[in-house]
């Protein structure tokens, strides 16, 4: 090789080098868009960032001590959801780190801190209860500061309804009379704040307070179940988990749907209710017999059904 080929891969060489040299040194900017100013986090951490890069990147990553995520690019943010749920409550620090495709690297730090919400639970009185004398509350609270649950009370309707059952910062456990309310019938909520005004609420459907005589329990369905319809023999409720039909001689519940769904009716031999498939789809359905099969289908902006006797409408 002469010399002037050894002068061109000389300059060949260096020019490579430079090149490498740029891209090593190519600058990658990360901003962090959320989580936001007063950087107050608990288990799920919605992170979004901006990045501007040189050249296409690779990957993005936040991190907070051994708990991270990829996150994902939707134009022009990357974002994605970081649990923390297994990290002790405290002061730390959130990393989000942007990789280009020559393995260049940017990133942003922020200090953030980590306080979940109190944690509460409303266990008496049960969902949809009729309340016919003193009643027994029942509530717990926890919290991870060290001021505890503040404003912890069992209230009427909401957190700013009137307290009807108070105990420790941390639990409740009393019997109250509710003659005041005779007759009502409203929701019951179990609220707490933390000391950075983080605020949980319970709430139940509501208890119905009647203390007449004259009214006796016939029936009970548990829970968050509330019932539709009944006649002698059979009852129509409803729960979280779907419709259920009732034989009242020997409190054997069977399933119809756990799909949506508007109005039931007991019928002659069995149960009729309609089914929202889509927002727009009602299908009529009927258990007869033990066999459940589709009478019509429509669809409308709504559907309700009314049944008397042996005709549904």
């Amino acid at each position: 090789m002469g010399r002037y080929g050894e002068r061109l891969l000389a300059g060949g060489l260096g020019l490579m080098s430079v090149v490498a040299a740029r891209a090593a040194h190519a600058e990658i900017k990360v901003t962090l868009r959320e989580p936001a100013h007063p950087y107050l986090v608990s288990d799920d951490v919605p992170v979004e960032v901006a990045v501007e890069s040189t050249y296409a990147l690779s990957g993005v990553r936040a991190v907070v001590q051994n708990a991270g995520v990829d996150l994902s690019y939707s134009a022009p943010y990357w974002s994605g959801v970081l649990s923390l749920a297994a990290l002790q409550s405290g002061s730390k620090t959130l990393v989000v780190t942007a990789t280009d495709v020559s393995s260049g690297t940017g990133k942003v730090e922020q200090a953030i801190v980590l306080d979940r919400p109190p944690a509460v639970s409303l266990m008496m009185p049960e969902p949809h209860s009729v309340v016919r004398g003193p009643t027994r509350f029942v509530a717990t609270c926890s919290e991870d500061g060290s001021a505890g649950c503040l404003d912890f009370a069992v209230r009427r309707s909401d957190c700013s309804g009137p307290v009807l059952a108070r105990g420790s910062a941390s639990n409740i456990d009393v019997v109250v009379a509710l003659d005041a309310y005779e007759g009502e019938e409203f929701p019951v909520v179990a609220c707490a704040k933390d000391s950075a005004e983080q605020r949980t609420t319970i709430w139940t459907p509501g208890i119905h307070v009647d203390t007449s005589p004259w009214l006796t329990e016939r029936e009970r369905v548990g829970g968050w179940g509330e019932v539709l319809d009944f006649d002698a023999s059979r009852l129509v409720w409803h729960d979280q988990r779907g419709l259920w039909l009732r034989d009242r001689a020997t409190d054997q519940d069977t399933l119809l749907t756990a799909a949506r769904h508007t109005s039931a009716f007991v019928s002659p031999r069995g149960a009729i209710w309609v089914e929202q498939p889509s927002p727009t789809e009602y299908v009529v359905k009927e258990a007869r017999d033990g066999q459940i099969s589709a009478v019509s289908a429509v669809e409308q902006a709504w559907a309700f059904l009314e049944a008397l006797g042996n005709y549904a409408v």
